[in-house]
């Protein structure tokens, strides 16, 4: 490897290293807002089905199940991908986002339950 090559790869690879450093940089300010934190929340658990199967017990033809669950997975693996690099980089940010997804269940639960109630009481009127 010449000298002008030795330049140009620590050029490259310094330049990587100030494009991960923008990544992270911009993951910290998502992470930082209760509205960042929300919506990255629903991305890698409702739009990425991290905690979900990728199989459909529905889909009987053995191809389109196959096809099924090869896009499911590859949605889970950017889910997961997601998932790690806000647990790595902003550990205190990510499990302000869990807990606050957490209040917003029981509160959703809460209302569920309330209405449920509601409509219950009603219906024996």
């Amino acid at each position: 490897m010449n000298a002008s090559n030795k330049v140009l790869q620590r050029a490259l690879k310094n330049n990587e290293r100030r494009l991960r450093d923008f990544e992270l940089a911009d993951l910290e300010s998502v992470l930082a807002t209760f509205e960042g934190r929300r919506f990255y929340y629903r991305l890698v658990f409702e739009v990425c089905n991290l905690e979900s199967s990728s199989f459909n017990p529905l889909i009987k033809d053995g191809a389109c199940a196959a096809q099924h669950m090869a896009h499911m997975e590859g949605r889970r693996d950017v889910g997961r991908v997601m998932l790690q690099e806000a647990q790595a980089h902003c550990p205190d940010l990510w499990r302000k986002l869990l807990n606050e997804a957490l209040v917003e269940a029981e509160a959703a639960n809460a209302e569920r339950e309330h209405l449920n109630k509601a409509a219950g009481a009603t219906d024996g009127d």
